[in-house]
């Protein structure tokens, strides 16, 4: 590492807001393990291990801050020159998303798609078997719409299908997108590698202090291990997706899969905020929730066959 180096991740610890989301992770994070690792110390006569106490809140601020840097040195690589498998520069996409009975969500990304014409060349809805509205609210707004089994792998496969780009953007219908996106989308497809996908950054819907804790903890798993989920959003050309066997045919558990079957070095993270309903954690609570996910990503890892079953899963 250079100075040059060297200088820029000093000044990624401190700039950006890293240090104020850092403190904030340190400060919740460092108080719930003192009062584990200390709390007959804290409610009783036991001394307190004052060593023990500042490195509990030192430690997570530190792993905070390497998780946000890590995630600006990817993006620093990810715009890096291509000298070869650049898309063309008039080259547009398609948007693909999966749906079941989404009707409350759908209208607000399609209207976020519907703001550049000039590089949205197709919404493709692969709906799941929607009871709801879903499906009118899509044939409105001048989607493609596929039909097929429930399940976001197959449902994914069958809209990458029907997409008449090349370059396809896969999303949740729960999901807005930011003012400029398209700009962000557009320098991804004109001078990236097509080898490689790109996915966003994840925002939660919600005020709650919670929410930026779980934000922050996506940061470091895409930081440490490059696993974006779905919901983060994924941009990706078709003759990467042909090179990897395509999505994989699960009903759960498919973001996983195919982060595992891209690899670290094929996935990049790119510039945008991608916000994500957060009703499901409001009503199961935010930490009962991010249990459950955890739980079912430690038993898919573990081969559960059980886990790739969708029957009790509910958005």
């Amino acid at each position: 590492m250079n100075r040059n180096d060297l200088f820029r991740n000093c000044r990624y610890c401190v700039t950006n807001g890293v240090p104020r989301r850092s403190l904030v992770v340190a400060v919740v994070v460092g108080t719930i393990l003192n009062l584990i690792n200390q709390g007959d110390a804290l409610w009783g006569s036991k001394a307190i291990d004052v060593t023990k106490l500042v490195l509990t809140f030192i430690v997570p601020y530190c792993v905070a801050t390497y998780g946000a840097v890590s995630y600006r040195l990817g993006l620093d690589r990810a715009v890096a020159p291509v000298d070869c498998c650049k898309a063309s520069g008039d080259e547009r996409i398609t948007a693909v998303i999966p749906t079941l009975n989404e009707a409350t969500h759908l209208p607000w990304l399609l209207a976020d798609l519907a703001t550049a014409p000039e590089l949205i060349a197709a919404i493709v809805i692969s709906d799941g078997g929607s009871s709801d509205q879903t499906v009118s609210i899509a044939a409105a707004a001048g989607a493609i719409i596929g039909f097929g089994d429930a399940g976001r792998g197959g449902q994914l496969r069958r809209g990458i299908a029907a997409a008449p780009t090349r370059w396809v953007l896969l999303l949740h219908a729960d999901t807005s997108l930011p003012p400029g996106w398209a700009a962000t989308i557009r320098q991804r497809v004109t001078a990236s590698d097509r080898m490689r996908a790109h996915y966003g950054r994840l925002r939660f819907a919600s005020t709650d202090p919670r929410a930026r804790i779980l934000e922050a903890g996506v940061r470091l798993r895409c930081a440490l291990f490059r696993l974006p989920y779905g919901d983060q959003g994924l941009l990706i050309h078709r003759d990467l997706l042909d090179a990897i066997g395509g999505i994989p045919d699960l009903p759960l558990m498919e973001d996983v899969a195919l982060a595992r079957r891209l690899g670290r070095e094929r996935l990049a993270p790119m510039d945008l905020l991608v916000t994500t309903d957060a009703s499901a954690y409001c009503r199961d609570g935010w930490l009962r929730r991010a249990s459950r996910n955890l739980l079912r990503l430690a038993r898919y890892y573990a081969g559960d066959p059980t886990v790739r079953q969708a029957a009790d899963y509910h958005r």
